[in-house]
């Protein structure tokens, strides 16, 4: 048997990180987090992922679903995935009970993560990458 330790991190404690890690960037940027931000990570395949940092009562005055809402803390963060300029999915990732500028640790966030949204998340983005293997030439399994 191996004596070599499991580092395996779940979907939600890597965007728990990502998230910390964003904030952790705006701050140091100068930015009010407070006042709401959008963050992309990543694009694979003309599909870019956005996270965005809104309170509620941002939130509240878009015209997102009022399903949607209900499932909105007082400062949360939701993924976007983008196919160009339109919105494949958007997921409440994060809901958290205090502003964004009071967020210190990743524990914190990791609290606050949506694991159902954030596999409703994982799933759509893992097919848009599948669908996007299948029509790259060169991405064929070898045999």
């Amino acid at each position: 048997m191996s004596d070599q330790k499991n580092d395996t991190r779940s979907y939600e404690d890597t965007i728990a990180s990502d998230i910390f890690h964003a904030l952790e960037a705006a701050r140091e940027e100068g930015q009010d987090v407070d006042a709401g931000f959008d963050h992309s990570p990543m694009g694979v395949g003309g599909a870019e992922i956005y996270y965005m940092f809104y309170s509620k009562k941002a939130l509240n005055e878009t015209g997102m679903p009022t399903a949607l809402k209900k499932k909105l803390g007082a400062y949360n963060v939701l993924a976007s995935i983008m196919i160009g300029n339109k919105p494949a999915g958007v997921f409440p990732v994060c809901s958290l009970p205090v502003k964004f500028s009071e967020i210190t640790s990743e524990a914190q966030v990791r609290k606050g993560i949506q694991k159902k949204a954030v596999m409703q998340f994982k799933d759509m983005f893992a097919e848009i990458v599948r669908q996007n293997m299948q029509f790259q030439p060169g991405t064929e399994p070898k045999q």
